[in-house]
C-alpha cells in the first residue's frame, strides 16, 4: 500500500488518460464523424461488429444479418447523437448514474492492473492479521431458569443454586436437571462466539467468552431467561500461516487498492471542478451530522 500512496499523482493521471483514449478508440460503438453532423461507418466498424456477433453466436453473420447489424448500429448512433443534441441526458438520474458507473468501472480496471509484491502482501497480512484469525472455540454447559414459570424468583433461584454448587464437596461438571427444561441444548462442544451469540443473543455470548473455565458462573441473562454456565474448555484464536491464506490476502489487498485508486481519482476531480458547498448546505449537513 505504501508504494501506491507514494507514487506520483501525475503518473496516475497519465496512465488514466491513456486508458480512456484506448477505451474510446476500441469500444464497440465508436463511429468517427467526418465533420459535425456526419456519420461515417468504416469497414473497421463493420469488421468489429461482425467479430462481436461471431463471438456471441459462434458463427459469422449471414449477409442479411450483417445488414441488420449495421442498420441497428446506425440507428443507435443517430438516436444517441440526437439525444445529446437535445440535451436529454441533462437532469436524467439514470443516465448520470450510468455514466458515473462507467467511469468507476474504468478506474477499477486500472486498479486491477496492479500486482502486489510478496513484501507488500506480507506487510498487509501483518497489519491486518485480525481479519484472518480463526475464532476461539468454547465448550460449555448451562443450567436454565425459566422466567415465565419462576417470575422474579428466576435470578435469585439461580444465585442460590450457584452458592450451593460452589460450596459442594464435589462440584458437578454439568447439572441441567437442577434447573428448568430448555428448548435447545444444554451442552455445547467447540462452538465459536458467533454461534453462541446467534443462539443465545449478544449479551450472553459476550459474557460467556470472558468466563474462566473450570467453575460455575452466573446468573447470566439471555433472550430465553437466566442461566448458570460452566465453561469446560476455551481454545484461543490462532493466527493463521501466511501461506494458508495468501489468496485471501491478495484479494483483500487488491480490493483496498481499488478503493484507494477510486478515492484518489475522485478527490482529484473534486479539486479539478472546485467543488464548494453553499453556506446553507454546509449548515444543513453539519446539523444533520450532529443529530
Amino acid at each position: 500500500m505504501r508504494r501506491v500512496l507514494l507514487e506520483p499523482l501525475l503518473h496516475f493521471f497519465l496512465i488514466g488518460s491513456l486508458f480512456f483514449v484506448v477505451y474510446y478508440l476500441t469500444r464497440d460503438d465508436v463511429v468517427v464523424p467526418e465533420s459535425d453532423g456526419d456519420l461515417r461507418v468504416r469497414m473497421d466498424d463493420v469488421e468489429r461488429l461482425s467479430a462481436l456477433w461471431t463471438e456471441r453466436w459462434k458463427r459469422p453473420p449471414a449477409p442479411a444479418e450483417l445488414r441488420g447489424i449495421v442498420n441497428d448500429f446506425v440507428r443507435e448512433e443517430v438516436l444517441y447523437r440526437e439525444a445529446l443534441a437535445l440535451g436529454l441526458e441533462e437532469n436524467d438520474v439514470i443516465v448520470r448514474r450510468r455514466l458515473a458507473q462507467k467511469i468507476t468501472f474504468l478506474t477499477q480496471d486500472l486498479a486491477a492492473q496492479m500486482e502486489p509484491s510478496e513484501e507488500e502482501l506480507r506487510s498487509w497480512f501483518s497489519e491486518n492479521i485480525v481479519l484472518y484469525e480463526e475464532e476461539p472455540l468454547l465448550s460449555f454447559t448451562h443450567i436454565y431458569f425459566n422466567e415465565d414459570d419462576r417470575g422474579s424468583r428466576a435470578e435469585s433461584d439461580a444465585s442460590g443454586l450457584l452458592d450451593e454448587l460452589t460450596a459442594a464437596d464435589v462440584v458437578p461438571e454439568r447439572a441441567p436437571e437442577r434447573g428448568d427444561r430448555f428448548m435447545l441444548r444444554y451442552d455445547y462442544q467447540d462452538v465459536t462466539p458467533f454461534e453462541i451469540r446467534r443462539e443465545f443473543g449478544s449479551a450472553f455470548g459476550d459474557a460467556v467468552v470472558e468466563l474462566a473455565p473450570g467453575r460455575w458462573h452466573g446468573p447470566i441473562r439471555s433472550g430465553y431467561g437466566v442461566h448458570l454456565v460452566r465453561v469446560h474448555r476455551h481454545t484461543d484464536a490462532e493466527a493463521p500461516n501466511f501461506e494458508e491464506v495468501r489468496d485471501r490476502v491478495e484479494g483483500d489487498w487488491l480490493y483496498e487498492q481499488n478503493k484507494l485508486v477510486d478515492k484518489t481519482y475522485v478527490d482529484a476531480l473534486r479539486e479539478k471542478y472546485n467543488v464548494t458547498l453553499d453556506d446553507e448546505v454546509q449548515a444543513l449537513l453539519s446539523s444533520e451530522g450532529d443529530a
